[in-house]
């Protein structure tokens, strides 16, 4: 059946079931991958924030949605941190932690209050 307007993208949006489905499989691997590689996981959870955050639409641009200001900020904290981890400066522990926990409230907002949303601890 083909789409009933002149709209190329329409019946074309994203199946939100499909991609919470690889969004939480994907924050699973994340959380396991965290002990062994804790810059590597933070870098691929800092990733997935971002394509989450592209595929809802949820503009990260302060400047154009401050409405959307404190996850913006949040979310470059986080590229701070992986930035500079991947250039070797000093990270501890504590701001990884800091950073995950950080990271996980972003991803469970980003899901938003979902009954199939089940990912990780």
């Amino acid at each position: 059946m083909a789409p009933g307007s002149d709209d190329p993208n329409q019946g074309l949006h994203y199946d939100v079931g499909v991609s919470l489905h690889e969004w939480t499989t994907r924050w699973s691997q994340i959380e396991e991958d965290r002990s062994d590689e804790p810059g590597e996981a933070l870098r691929d959870a800092t990733q997935l924030l971002r394509e989450m955050a592209n595929q809802q639409q949820v503009p990260t641009d302060p400047v154009s949605a401050p409405e959307t200001e404190e996850f913006t900020r949040a979310l470059e904290a986080l590229s701070d941190l992986v930035a500079r981890y991947e250039n070797e400066g000093p990270v501890d522990d504590d701001e990884f932690d800091d950073a995950f926990m950080n990271a996980r409230e972003m991803f469970d907002l980003l899901v938003g209050d979902r009954d199939d949303a089940e990912a990780g601890p």
